[in-house]
């Protein structure tokens, strides 16, 4: 018998080719992207929170809105939908802070004369923009502004009853909403009052509930925008009437307050929408079958061809 030395053979691969790595790699990224939607939709929640630069109000780029169509009082039909934005909008120079507030006397009967927005038997809105709703904004500022201790509600008002039947007994209730921001601010300015303002702004806001609210404010402590959520604590003042952009006329609660802030990230409800559990269902299917051929058939070890010929000689 002859010895022709210590037998070698090639190293048969013990793992699966390049192309059966494909074949399982695919599949689980395709899985895995699936699952990266999955779980961004469940973050998204259907809604978003914008996260616009910080600074003041004055800083960011608002509407200067006049009185009426030539500068005169107005009954308000000047006024956009709130989700629209505003035409004209133009860069203002940052108006000056405002001088110290005066001694602040609690007298409620400046929101006597309020009235709220309504329409005629013409059609025509009317108790918009008058002296006694620019009185009253300076007072609840004034109030704001002194600090004086008064009662949050818990709720806001029932939409619409408690707005329309409340009258004059709503007039002054604090309360505390989050709201979405639907346009740019719109710059107005005010007389010498003895609340040291001397300007506001005015933002459309959409609450929880889908309801839409004017806000008047006088300083911001993040930029105020489209998008922009912010929460207020504010003073009821009265409903204010409106034009939209398909000439409807609806109402929306005005409140009052001196700051806004930004308001905390919401805790969002998870919302899945079914063709994502569809399609992520279908792919881990896919992907249980893909790896139930390639380990059954796709990953055996074969003896490489000079192997088989060496073993044939013998």
């Amino acid at each position: 018998m002859v010895y022709f030395g210590e037998r070698r053979f090639n190293r048969t691969r013990s793992g699966p080719a390049s192309r059966e790595m494909l074949r399982i790699l695919i599949p689980i990224l395709v899985l895995g992207g699936l699952a990266f939607l999955i779980v961004a939709q469940a973050q998204s929640g259907g809604g978003h929170d914008s996260h616009l630069p910080k600074g003041d109000v004055s800083n960011s780029t608002v509407a200067v809105q006049a009185d009426g169509p030539s500068g005169e009082e107005s009954s308000g039909t000047t006024d956009i939908d709130p989700g629209q934005r505003a035409a004209g909008i133009v860069d203002v120079a940052p108006p000056p802070k405002p001088r110290d507030p005066e001694p602040f006397i609690a007298n409620d009967d400046f929101l006597l004369p309020v009235r709220d927005g309504a329409i005629d038997a013409s059609g025509a809105i009317i108790n918009e923009r008058l002296p006694s709703e620019e009185a009253g904004i300076a007072y609840l500022l004034h109030r704001q502004r002194s600090g004086l201790p008064i009662p949050i509600a818990p709720n806001l008002p029932q939409w619409p009853d408690g707005y329309l039947n409340g009258g004059d007994a709503l007039r002054g209730q604090r309360c505390t909403m989050d709201l979405e921001i639907l346009r740019e601010p719109m710059f107005h300015a005010i007389d010498p009052n003895p609340s040291g303002v001397e300007h506001y702004y005015t933002v459309f806001g959409l609450d929880s509930d889908q309801h839409y609210h004017r806000i008047v404010f006088a300083e911001s402590s993040e930029h105020v925008g489209s998008g922009s959520r912010i929460r207020v604590t504010a003073d009821y003042l009265r409903l204010h009437y409106y034009v939209d952009d398909l000439g409807r006329q609806p109402a929306v609660p005005m409140w009052v307050t001196y700051e806004v802030e930004k308001a905390p990230v919401p805790n969002v409800t998870p919302h899945w929408d079914p063709v994502v559990w569809v399609a992520g269902i279908g792919a881990f299917g896919v992907l249980v079958v893909w790896m139930s051929v390639s380990l059954s058939g796709g990953m055996r070890r074969t003896p490489t061809r000079r192997f088989k010929r060496r073993s044939r000689e013998e």
